[in-house]
């Protein structure tokens, strides 16, 4: 059996499971049909199903469905195709509408079955095309390294087998070359090699055997505006009690699906959902239900939203906003209560039972399993039961990290009353493996007696900053010995919590069989070609915006909070970093705020703040989101947003995405606004950039007019001074000549500065150069007094 090309030597031998798996993971990877052409072969116009699949590397394997949309019936283990999932005859799923609303008009079992009948014509020409795109890059074709593992062609939303050895100069050329044989439409062919370019990017990645490598740099297409997601109510899935036992619910579920299709028709691009540790793990340890959610998503799949998805492993209940209590699992608490020391813990020994303490991460104490094994185990467990809808519909699996899902400490706890706005909040490590780690810290440096608790001099909760012998400005223990000791200390435990949980879910959505897509191709000087795949699911992370404080030099917020970042050092890059180790994107509030917002007793700057955090990222290569601290509809708010997207110039905006905070009545009360906001946020950078420009050309415009202005004024106060050296009659006397002059044609007639004529021809300037030299001086310096009266 030829498949699109004839390299693969396993789909020769037959039918079987095993054998199409390699034929699919060759599809991958393939040095020629995974080039421009064969991906634009997969869109080859389809009047029969024997045709070639979808534009820009769309290949159905056993994991999922072409770009942008997934099939369901998918086996869960191994990328086998021998099996069918639950869902295999329900023809009737929301996704099953949403494929076919998109014109695939398949059943789900046949759209897995297409990718094994490629009938002749389109193998001959994805031959041809394959050979053309070959000839266009000047070298032969032949099998790719496949490395050790086998890739399943999973294809997200940059599509796995869009792009291979390559060059960017060749993917037109083949995009072209793949028109020629009429697999594909001329328009097909050049949006597939605008894709193509697209999804091309240059990670490091050295060759196996000489260890060089040439980065493949993509041609970068300009960003349609900033897509909006919508964070969805908090308790979008509750808890109920049915017939004697808990059940996982929508709550107004009608009203729920609704409200997802008009905010899709609004422009939303998708929807930010808590998916809630007390809830999907409740019944006990590796007791998983997803099924609120299930129906969650395919909701959000029939009205063609996006889902960010974030893995919450903390409590609702205690933050601002909160609308409703979710604590976490019965069976953690039912922990916890016979070890207190298992949740973060203040100097006055309070607990905080929002979240489990980074200081016991890798400890077995939940049956066996550590914190970390839990987390891992619940993204698991989510992957396996939602995988056929990542990269279609599941674009981003965000993990908690912490209270609010944030990277940080509970130092501000407001829900409970503890904490009030502004003030520093407390150190959160007098739980007995944070003190442990602190006293083996304090050892290792020579100074044992720095290992009993945080420091004795930072106040309380409520205090200001210059009421605390540590954050004082001028002479705190902040810049002292101790100081840098214990704020290194503390910061570095939130950095390596942020490594071992990132780092445990990223080799969940690495697993072999997990969908994925290209990253990156690179080629060293010798020939050898190496291929990186990433998930096509977004790993993300967020961080607070605590601001306040920040225009003081300790930052006495942020230290608290886990963030050592003062006026002469940058505590966000060590996290940042972190989160670029692991490809993810990183998700930070407050855009909305402005610094004149807020009392000046609190010495705030959201916008220094958020500008430092900008940079920081776009220097390590981060995505940057953004999310709105606070639920606010106000003009200035929308605009500081809007400014926060895409910045004062069009080179400023460095926000990926914006998710809004939230769903809700308030929203829809004020619809119209946000509408409004809504398309701001769609129009492009280009777009932006043209603004600004037409309004700086507006203002050089108005310049222009007002040095006219300066002109004609001054030229009027000569002429006004010509005529009283000259007196009237001699005034009159010049005028009436250079006026005779003007019918001769030897001298230009009087108009005003910027609208003169066309200069005279040579003879009447040589004529011109024979009048009296107090005519000439004359006739540069007089101007109608007509044109005047206005200026004047």
């Amino acid at each position: 059996m030829q498949r699109l090309g004839a390299w693969c030597p396993a789909a020769s031998r037959g039918s079987n499971s095993v054998a199409r798996q390699q034929c699919h993971a060759y599809q991958s990877c393939s040095t020629g049909l995974s080039s421009a052409a064969g991906c634009l072969l997969h869109k080859a116009s389809r009047p029969v199903r024997s045709r070639a699949k979808s534009i820009a590397g769309r290949v159905i394997s056993s994991k999922q469905g072409d770009v942008g949309f997934a099939t369901p019936d998918v086996v869960r283990s191994g990328g086998s195709s021998s099996g069918r999932s639950e869902y295999e005859d329900d023809r009737e799923l929301p996704i099953h509408r949403v494929l076919q609303e998109r014109g695939r008009e398949l059943s789900l079992p046949e759209a897995a079955d297409e990718d094994e009948d490629a009938d002749a014509e389109t193998i001959a020409a994805a031959t041809a095309a394959a050979a053309a795109a070959a000839a266009a890059y000047g070298r032969p074709l032949g099998p790719p390294p496949l490395g050790p593992h086998r890739y399943t062609a999973g294809v997200g939303t940059a599509g796995l087998g869009a792009a291979a050895n390559m060059l960017p100069g060749s993917i037109a050329a083949a995009a072209a070359a793949a028109a020629a044989v009429g697999s594909v439409a001329a328009g097909d062919a050049v949006a597939a090699a605008a894709f193509l370019q697209d999804s091309l990017s240059a990670p490091s990645i050295d060759c196996g055997d000489c260890g060089a490598g040439l980065g493949i740099e993509p041609s970068s297409s300009g960003r349609v505006g900033c897509p909006v997601f919508v964070m969805l109510p908090l308790d979008t899935v509750w808890v109920v009690e049915r017939e004697g036992r808990k059940v996982a619910i929508l709550k107004r579920e009608r009203a729920l699906e609704i409200a997802l299709h008009t905010l899709r028709k609004a422009g939303v691009e998708g929807v930010m959902v808590d998916v809630w540790w007390g809830i999907c793990e409740r019944a006990g340890p590796r007791v998983y239900d997803f099924s609120a959610y299930r129906r969650l998503f395919h909701k959000c799949a029939a009205a063609g939203l996006k889902v960010q998805a974030v893995m919450s492993f903390h409590a609702a209940g205690g933050n601002v906003g909160d609308t409703c209590k979710i604590p976490l699992p019965k069976w953690v608490l039912d922990i916890g209560e016979r070890n207190p020391d298992i949740f973060y813990t203040d100097k006055q020994m309070h607990r905080n039972k929002e979240c489990l303490s980074l200081g016991c991460d890798e400890v077995p104490l939940f049956w066996g399993r550590s914190p970390v094994d839990m987390y891992r185990d619940v993204v698991d467990a989510f992957a396996n039961a939602f995988d056929y809808l990542f990269g279609a519909v599941i674009t981003e699996i965000t993990v908690g990290l912490g209270p609010a899902g944030e990277l940080r400490y509970p130092s501000y706890p407001e829900g409970d009353g503890r904490w009030r706005f502004p003030g520093v909040g407390e150190y959160q490590c007098c739980d007995k493996y944070m003190l442990a780690d602190l006293r083996a810290a304090a050892r290792a440096v020579g100074h044992p007696e720095w290992g009993h608790g945080g420091p004795h001099d930072a106040g309380h909760y409520n205090s200001r900053s210059w009421e605390t012998g540590f954050f004082v400005s001028q002479g705190g223990n902040w810049q002292s010995e101790y100081g840098h000791f214990f704020l290194s200390w503390y910061s570095g435990l939130l950095v390596r919590h942020a490594r071992r949980v990132l780092g445990a879910a990223a080799d969940v959505l690495n697993k072999p069989g997990r969908p994925r897509m290209l990253k990156a191709v690179r080629e060293c000087e010798a020939g050898h070609v190496m291929y990186e795949f990433q998930p096509v699911v977004q790993l993300g992370a967020k961080l607070a915006g605590v601001h306040w404080w920040f225009k003081s030099r300790a930052h006495a917020a942020e230290l608290t909070a886990g963030y050592y970042n003062t006026r002469d050092r940058d505590g966000y890059a060590p996290i940042i970093q972190v989160i670029a180790e692991f490809n993810g994107r990183l998700s930070f509030t407050c855009v909305e705020m402005r610094d004149c917002e807020h009392p000046p007793e609190g010495r705030c700057s959201p916008q220094g703040l958020l500008q430092q955090v900008l940079e920081c990222a776009e220097r390590y290569g981060v995505p940057l989101a953004g999310e709105n601290a606070l639920q606010r509809y106000d003009e200035h708010a929308f605009d500081r947003i809007a400014e926060s997207a895409f910045g004062r110039t069009a080179r400023a905006g460095r926000l990926e995405q914006l998710t809004f905070l939230r769903m809700g009545d308030l929203m829809f009360d004020n619809w119209d606004a946000f509408c409004a906001f809504l398309r701001r946020m769609r129009g492009n950078r280009s777009d932006v950039e043209q603004a600004q420009q037409a309004q700086l050309q507006q203002q050089q415009v108005y310049l222009q007019q007002q040095l006219l202005a300066q002109q004609y004024v001054g030229m009027a106060q000569a002429q006004q001074q010509q005529q009283q050296q000259l007196g009237s009659s001699s005034w009159a006397e010049a005028q009436q000549q250079q006026q005779q002059q003007a019918q001769q044609g030897l001298q230009p007639p009087m108009v005003p500065v910027g609208q003169q004529q066309q200069q005279p021809s040579s003879a009447a300037q040589q004529q011109q150069q024979q009048q009296p030299a107090v005519a000439q001086a004359g006739s540069q310096q007089q101007v109608d007094p007509g044109d005047l009266s206005g200026m004047q």
